[in-house]
């Protein structure tokens, strides 16, 4: 989640922050604009410290790196076992998720398309680790298979 800490948290900070309550162990806070200027109240607010950056100078993105590795358990040289078709479509479409998200930053859209790109990116991956599952899941698995008469 990234905050706006060059001015006090407003009502949709708040709000934010109360939904990540239940996302504990999954959020990364990062507080940006620190080039404008940091007010220390605000991270009284955050579970966890705040990582703070400048995205328009690109200071301390390396911090956010390092802390999504952290969160997701891999090393640099750490191997990842795909062990379906479903499994490598499900990071391939991560993948270009992640592409189409990159290029709505580049274009300076809208937070709301770079958040949807992201919700879907979040929700595709959560199919591996089991924190969905639905009927289109099945659906794709049972398709593989040749059920006949």
């Amino acid at each position: 989640m990234i905050f706006d800490v060059s001015q006090e948290l407003d009502k949709e900070d708040f709000y934010l922050l109360e939904l990540a309550k239940k996302y504990d162990d999954k959020i990364i806070f990062v507080g940006n604009k620190t080039d404008i200027g940091f007010i220390e109240t605000n991270e009284k607010y955050f579970n966890e410290p705040i990582i703070k950056i400048s995205a328009k100078h690109k200071k301390n993105i390396n911090l956010i790196k390092e802390k999504i590795k952290n969160k997701i358990h891999l090393s640099e040289d750490e191997d990842v076992f795909i062990n379906n078709e479903r499994q490598l479509q499900v990071l391939k479409d991560a993948r270009k998720g992640l592409k189409r998200t990159k290029k709505v930053l580049k274009d300076r859209v809208g937070h709301e398309f770079v958040a949807m790109e992201l919700k879907q990116v979040v929700d595709s991956l959560s199919s591996l680790t089991g924190e969905i599952t639905n009927e289109d899941i099945l659906n794709n698995i049972f398709s593989s298979f040749c059920i006949g008469k």
